[in-house]
């Protein structure tokens, strides 16, 4: 979806919309500019027009779940929440918590280990924390391998230099992915605030228990998540794949 005040930016959208053609009455089908496909459906425009009324009242109950159910995270020592500055908001997609085994009074502790356990006794307390991205962007596989669009493009191409896509390049970002958990999706719903505060009771429970955390996070076999990543097999052209 494009947004625009723009007259000159709402044409073109509208060309690259539908193949660079005009769409006007009684033009003929000719692409003016290279563009493709991008059309909803009929159904699909209607929903998200109706969504779009309801947006300001689901956003403003939003920010207030939300905003409580990380103003009681905040309060437990060693975890790190989302912060939106006051000029700024925040769309919420993704709740990412960073966790700081020292600061929760851990000595010792590996991030990732500690992590690792807060992963398991969360989501034995019911709350669906995940992981998001187990390796910095340059660590995916068409980076790897450089296939690109087929013999190497774009790194083929003359005059292009020598790309390095080595992880160990990224430390903030390996940082980030060792230490923190994700919550997707569940807090978006205008009427999830009872859930969240469901959420945030297990949180508190895991944190009145941390010498039983601190004790399976020594006792832990760790790897780091890129660290065990599988490698899926490159990419072949009509080859099927099946799920299990």
């Amino acid at each position: 979806m494009v947004t625009t005040d723009d007259p000159v930016l709402h044409e073109k959208v509208l060309m690259l919309r539908q193949f660079g053609e005009q769409n006007q009455p009684g033009e003929n089908r000719l692409s003016q500019i290279l563009g493709w496909n991008y059309r909803i459906n009929a159904v699909q425009a209607a929903f998200t027009r109706s969504q779009l009324a309801r947006y300001p009242e689901y956003h403003a109950v939003r920010e207030r779940n939300i905003a409580a159910f990380l103003a009681r995270l905040a309060e437990l020592p060693g975890i790190l929440v989302p912060h939106v500055p006051a000029d700024r908001t925040h769309v919420y997609h993704i709740l990412r918590f960073r966790f700081d085994p020292v600061a929760a009074g851990l000595e010792g502790i590996a991030p990732g280990a500690f992590r690792q356990v807060l992963y398991r006794a969360l989501r034995a307390e019911g709350v669906p924390i995940s992981q998001y991205q187990l390796t910095p962007l340059p660590g995916q596989l068409p980076f790897q391998t450089k296939e690109g669009y087929g013999q190497g493009l774009p790194w083929t191409l003359p005059g292009v230099p020598a790309q390095r896509y080595a992880i160990e390049d990224y430390p903030q970002t390996l940082a980030v992915i060792d230490d923190s958990l994700t919550l997707q999706r569940r807090q978006l719903h205008p009427d999830s605030g009872p859930l969240l505060q469901v959420y945030a009771d297990a949180f508190e429970k895991v944190w009145q228990n941390l010498e039983r955390i601190e004790q399976m996070a020594r006792s832990a076999v760790y790897e780091a998540p890129w660290q065990r990543i599988a490698q899926p097999r490159p990419y072949v052209p009509g080859e099927t794949t099946s799920a299990s």
